[in-house]
């Protein structure tokens, strides 16, 4: 590793990802926007906080010889910072045998949960698998914690000069400080949004001094990361999460009606286009409902997915750019040139204007046009590329085409695929639209069919408990007084379990050989203190 890689070489203690200079081991100067006057504006985003401590490091001095042994101890400490740098984090030593990362200051945090838990199991294997070549087996305590960092965005997107909201850094201290040798014990926040690629083992419940003081929970429920699964077992868990779906086989067939109706053809007519529109309240399970149904209908169609962003709902045909961009593999990082010769090649030479029109959204780069240019000329030159898309890409295979987060879209691209949607083309193609019940899409699916995601039953939601946490009995009294406040939302029944469970006011006991979910006894002067909303459940968490 060169040596400006490490933290050895940097002249700043302070904590702060970057991303190193493409084909150089040089890691770039940090450049903030200048501001003449004025504030500069903070950025607020979820982090993960990893907390390492190395346990052998007295015994290798002892058994080795001196100079070997702090040969080693470079060694090693090399290492970790490469592995942090690998995953986007830079390790700050605090101590010998002490060290922080932030995973998530880089320009796309999105998967800093993920990557703080890889860089864990990273560390694990590489000391496993160089004690050996040492005199003594050095082994690491790792502490994962969710939390809030704000700062300064830099021209890149790093997000720099940034502080951690309490009590985040004292909770990863913590957990990393009690997590044994060659462990890795994970908070919540981090456990619920990466569960399902790793295995995991119950540990013991952390008790919290001064809790009131900090503003945490008195106790804490970690779990302990064992090792990732393979891609075959992450198949096989997914699929039984999917088959699991409760309380929704009505809407599942309605799709499978819907799938019918679009690639076979009856005495009616041919195969057509067919527009189911899922409406539902956030963390009804509309996402849910459409990964069970999809994972039914077989390998035999070929699947497009897009997700329309809130960054893009000011954005002008942002959300058809993506579309494109799912149909044709084309980029935001291909220049110009190169997404017209993708589109030329799809479309054919006798697409001339079009192709070029949908280069440019599919590449986010434009040449000037003539100011007086006629908006709904440009609009329909966008439909018929897009239909001219679709009868391309949908009769090689029948297609599912699904864009979630309806609600997020840019006007303009809700007029062209109501447009687009309005006339059913003769294509085995079925267009899902996932929504929620907001009054600026409804004028564009007024003619769609729906379907409307109702709230689960009291029965279905015990039975979804049970399955997610892998009980028999207890669910139906413990949640007694939680069902009914959800409203039969399933993502904010298991975020509040979950925080129950987290705070110790839920537990999971073993009775007569099966699991039971009870209900802790709690001090009177001990409130619960949950939050009623599910913007806010998410807010606290």
């Amino acid at each position: 590793l060169p040596p400006q890689n490490t933290v050895a070489a940097t002249k700043s203690a302070r904590d702060v990802s970057v991303a190193p200079a493409t084909g150089t081991g040089d890691v770039p100067i940090r450049e903030v926007d200048p501001q003449a006057s004025g504030k500069v504006a903070k950025e607020v985003r979820h982090v993960a906080i990893l907390t390492l401590r190395l346990h052998g490091l007295d015994e290798l001095h002892q058994l080795g010889r001196a100079g070997r042994a702090a040969w080693v101890e470079n060694d090693i400490r090399m290492m970790l910072d490469q592995l942090a740098f690998k995953r986007g984090a830079r390790l700050t030593w605090t101590a010998k045998d002490h060290a922080r990362a932030v995973v998530g200051l880089m320009a796309n945090p999105s998967r800093a949960t993920s990557d703080s838990a890889s860089l864990a199991v990273d560390i694990h294997e590489f000391l496993k698998a160089s004690a050996e070549d040492w005199p003594a087996k050095v082994q690491a305590s790792v502490g994962l914690v969710r939390g809030i960092a704000s700062g300064v965005r830099d021209r890149q997107g790093h997000l720099v000069d940034h502080e951690l909201q309490n009590p985040a850094e004292y909770l990863a201290s913590l957990v990393g400080e009690q997590a044994p040798p060659g462990s890795t014990w994970v908070a919540g926040g981090i456990y619920r949004l990466v569960r399902d690629d790793f295995v995991w083992q119950e540990a013991p419940a952390i008790q919290i001094e001064d809790a009131p003081q900090r503003h945490a929970p008195p106790s804490m429920r970690v779990h302990e990361l064992v090792r990732p699964l393979s891609r075959e077992e992450r198949a096989a868990r997914r699929a039984g999460n999917l088959s699991d779906l409760i309380g929704r086989d009505a809407e599942k067939a309605d799709l499978h009606s819907a799938l019918h109706s679009a690639t076979q053809p009856t005495d009616n007519g041919p195969r057509h286009l067919v527009a189911r529109v899922i409406v539902g309240e956030m963390g009804i399970g509309k996402s849910a409902l459409v990964g069970a149904f999809l994972s039914e209908v077989g390998d035999n169609l070929s699947r497009v997915r897009i997700d329309c962003s809130p960054a893009h709902t000011e954005l002008p045909l942002g959300s058809v750019a993506e579309v494109i961009r799912a149909l044709t593999s084309t980029s935001s990082d291909m220049t110009l040139e190169e997404a017209h010769q993708i589109l030329n090649e799809a479309l054919g030479p006798s697409a001339g204007p079009i192709a070029f029109r949908l280069a440019e959204l599919a590449s986010g780069k434009q040449v000037e046009h003539y100011e007086d240019e006629d908006a709904a000329y440009v609009r329909k030159m966008v439909v018929n590329g897009l239909r001219r898309l679709f009868s391309v890409y949908a009769p090689i295979r029948s297609m599912v085409f699904v864009m979630d987060g309806l609600q997020w879209a840019d006007r303009p691209s809700l007029e062209i695929l109501s447009e687009l949607l309005r006339e059913p083309e003769p294509l085995p193609l079925l267009v899902l639209l996932l929504t929620r019940p907001e009054d600026r899409v409804h004028p564009f699916i007024e003619n769609l069919v729906r379907i409307e995601l109702r709230g689960l039953r009291p029965d279905e939601m015990v039975r979804l408990v049970e399955g997610r946490l892998g009980v028999q009995q207890g669910v139906a009294s413990a949640c007694a007084d939680l069902i009914p406040r959800v409203a039969g939302n399933p993502f904010f029944l298991l975020e509040m379990v979950d925080a129950l469970l987290e705070r110790g006011t839920l537990e999971i006991h073993e009775h007569d050989g099966r699991q039971a979910l009870v209900r802790a006894s709690q001090p009177a002067n001990r409130p619960q203190g949950l939050p009623s909303t599910l913007e806010q459940l998410i807010a606290d968490r």
